[in-house]
């Protein structure tokens, strides 16, 4: 009688741990790269894109309570919501996670895909082209810069909290040098345009507003036929910028 009252013990104490292992906190590992290879990408381009969606989840996390709630904690921001768990699979208010292992979930949400693991972690970013955390300064060549530029990539160097969203909003910016002397700024198609010139003591873009206020608006560190790396210098952001044809 005490044998099967001690074994009865055993197996609903394993079975409300399994029930329970999805609590805490799960951390974005890698994305699916199924979800991503549409079949049309070349291979190097499937790995920068599969770079870039890294890096923008790499402190991603969910943090699963016992009341039923739960705390997205992405790009800096955290939104309680609240769960209903269906056999291995957690129904989200966006999305879903289905419980692979004790260590490793998947997350969906329509045909975005990607894995996490148990536990409070950040993964490691990877840089197609921002390898370095600073570049030394190059001798500026202004001709080169005439055209129409775009960001590639984004590099945030102090991995500050929200540093994704800055990575994320980076990829919209543009510069077009129109002449010598106007730079029209743009974030997400929308632009300004105003006059400005190079401090060649350090590279700097010095901007000048209507009303004649200078403003440092990036670091050129260096400018090729194809590439160019600038710096955001307040924010410590590197942008790899390639011309926009």
């Amino acid at each position: 009688m005490i044998k099967q009252f001690i074994l009865t013990v055993i197996l609903l104490t394993c079975t409300l741990s399994t029930a329970q292992d999805f609590l805490g906190t799960w951390s974005f590992n890698r994305v699916d790269r199924e979800a991503i290879d549409d079949g049309v990408l070349s291979a190097e381009e499937l790995e920068k894109r599969i770079s870039t969606v890294s890096n923008m989840f790499a402190s991603y996390k969910l943090v699963f309570k016992e009341d039923g709630t739960y705390v997205n904690k992405f790009m800096g921001k955290e939104t309680e919501a609240t769960y209903i768990k269906e056999g291995n699979t957690l129904q989200l208010e966006e999305g879903s996670l289905e419980i692979l292992s004790e260590k490793e979930a998947r997350y969906s949400l329509r045909n975005m895909r990607f894995y996490l693991i148990k536990g409070d972690v950040t993964a490691v970013k990877t840089y197609t082209y921002l390898k370095e955390t600073s570049y030394k300064n190059e001798t500026i060549n202004e001709e080169l810069l005439l055209g129409k530029w775009k960001v590639e990539e984004v590099r945030v160097v102090n991995e500050s909290e929200g540093a994704e969203m800055f990575e994320m909003v980076g990829l919209m910016i543009t510069l077009h040098f129109k002449t010598s002397e106007e730079v029209e700024l743009g974030v997400s198609g929308f632009g300004t345009t105003q006059k400005f010139k190079i401090n060649h003591d350090n590279n700097d873009l010095v901007g000048t507003s209507n009303s004649g206020d200078e403003k440092i608006v990036y670091r050129i560190h260096q400018v090729s036929d194809n590439f160019m790396i600038v710096s955001q210098i307040e924010d410590e952001i590197l942008l790899y910028m390639v011309r926009d044809n």
